[in-house]
């Protein structure tokens, strides 16, 4: 997404267990169906992104728009409190870099039980979470979309755009309207307290695909 974007690649530090390879032509598929505006990105920057779902490995295709990958990355380099963390992407960008996270939102364990509802861990009051899951084994992200885009203005940049991942289908819808056609991850009767007010796109958000733009 940076290059198709910018024309130069970006920095991956992600790396591990070859995952990256089992999901770049998706990843290419995603960048391609993303509703951004014909003319702000020229034809052969397009076929270039096209290309990529053929290749075989990760590493070959971020080699080939000039990107990097940054193997083991010593985690005490940056922070790791998430405002920190955009305020620290914002300052390394260049004016008109981006920055494209994905986030899950799910609760962990419904990754090894589908049974579960996938925002389960959402029903949990914040004394109890943080007796029961409050360490590092036991950390789920209980930000909702709506927080995550937030703290990236905070931060200073200007929304792209933002795909939320709906289930069952597992595909990306741009709008909120379209992620309504999703599972909600909870319903709402279940939900703690200081969950009450989340908006309805926002529980059927799996996962966010946030990608926004240090203005130029």
């Amino acid at each position: 997404m940076a290059f198709y974007l910018t024309g130069k690649g970006g920095a991956i530090t992600n790396s591990e267990g070859h995952v990256l390879d089992r999901y770049l032509a998706r990843a290419v598929n995603g960048v391609l169906t993303t509703a951004i505006p014909a003319d702000a990105v020229p034809q052969e920057r397009r076929e270039l992104v096209d290309r990529m779902r053929w290749v075989a490995r990760a590493e070959e295709a971020v080699r080939e728009v000039g990107g990097a990958m940054v193997h083991a990355p010593d985690p005490g380099a940056l922070p790791l409190q998430l405002q920190r963390f955009l305020a620290e992407c914002f300052r390394v960008l260049r004016p008109g870099g981006i920055a494209s996270h994905v986030v899950d939102h799910r609760d962990h364990l419904y990754h090894a039980d589908k049974r579960l509802p996938f925002m389960a861990h959402l029903a949990v009051p914040d004394p109890l979470y943080r007796l029961a899951f409050g360490h590092p084994l036991g950390y789920h992200n209980r930000l909702l979309p709506t927080h995550v885009v937030e703290l990236f203005c905070r931060a200073g940049f200007e929304p792209v755009v933002v795909r939320r991942m709906i289930l069952p289908e597992g595909r990306y819808a741009e709008t909120d309207s379209d992620a309504m056609c999703g599972k909600p991850g909870l319903e709402r009767r279940w939900l703690t307290h200081r969950f009450r007010g989340a908006g309805d796109a926002d529980l059927r958000t799996a996962a966010g695909h946030y990608v926004f733009r240090k203005p130029p």
